[in-house]
């Protein structure tokens, strides 16, 4: 959501994984305030984490071969849940630092660092200044995001959170409006090779869009879901209605997934792809 001011839009991201030297739980730009969280956690005054002590940063390695084929991949993690103290300075950073935000995204990897208390926690804090809460879910359960402004899972997860096969246009928008019924939020489903199914509830009428897939040629879809929700955000905090900045988040994705290995997408490389002819 757009404060109107000149000043960039900010976001929080809450997550449990990182390339930090320990698993961190939440981020901003702020200094975090002095407080006690049991000498299990620390937090970085430079970057407003809250780091928990006791488990390792979350590695992915993967395994390819000479033509960029992924054979496994190997997880290094721990995953379980976070030290009542440690929960306790997330929640407290969290809540207080997205009463500046523009938009809060809540990364929930299943890496133990996203509990249920800790949503509930950022979308009241979120709900005073009216800023979206997107939430990319691994937990099937919807009701644990009930009060979030938009959900994006992919179509795999959609099928189990919505405990029905999605196979059809009609299969993806009974999941979604099901989805919608039990969270009350937005639903964006990233569907793979079919693009994007987009069901606004942010206007109050529920709105229905299917986007085909911008990407021309697929390399990798690493970190596709990541680039969608990121730039959703972007785009609800610079002030874009939902389909506007899905539409965005679709022609990211189509420029990451066409690169090997996890990949960034520029500004100028956004705009260069969204006024090309025939966009």
């Amino acid at each position: 959501m757009s404060t109107g001011s000149a000043a960039p839009p900010t976001s929080l991201t809450t997550s449990s994984r990182s390339a930090e030297s320990r698993s961190w739980s939440a981020s901003s730009g702020q200094t975090q305030p002095p407080g006690s969280c049991g000498g299990r956690c620390r937090r970085r005054p430079s970057a407003g984490l809250v780091v928990d002590e006791s488990r390792p940063t979350t590695r992915k390695v993967r395994v390819v071969t000479s033509r960029n084929q992924q054979v496994a991949r190997i997880d290094y993690e721990a995953d379980g849940v976070l030290p009542a103290a440690v929960q306790a300075a997330l929640i407290e950073a969290a809540t207080r630092i997205v009463r500046d935000a523009d938009a809060a995204v809540l990364s929930d990897y299943r890496k133990g660092a996203i509990s249920d208390t800790t949503i509930s926690a950022v979308v009241a804090a979120a709900s005073a200044r009216r800023t979206p809460v997107l939430v990319d879910p691994k937990v099937p359960r919807p009701d644990r995001y009930r009060g979030v402004t938009v959900i994006t899972p992919n179509h795999h997860e959609a099928e189990i959170m919505a405990q029905m096969a999605i196979r059809t246009a009609a299969d993806v928008r009974e999941a979604a409006r099901g989805l919608h019924e039990r969270t009350g939020a937005s639903v964006i489903i990233t569907w793979g090779e079919h693009g994007l199914w987009v069901l606004d509830a942010m206007a109050g009428a529920l709105r229905e869009e299917h986007l085909p897939a911008a990407a021309r040629e697929v390399a990798d879809v690493t970190g596709a879901g990541d680039t969608v929700i990121a730039v959703l955000a972007l785009g609800l905090a610079s002030g874009a209605t939902l389909t506007e900045a899905a539409r965005l988040a679709n022609h990211a994705a189509g420029l990451v997934v066409a690169r090997f290995g996890p990949a960034a997408v520029t500004a100028a490389e956004l705009q260069a792809v969204t006024e090309a002819p025939g966009r």
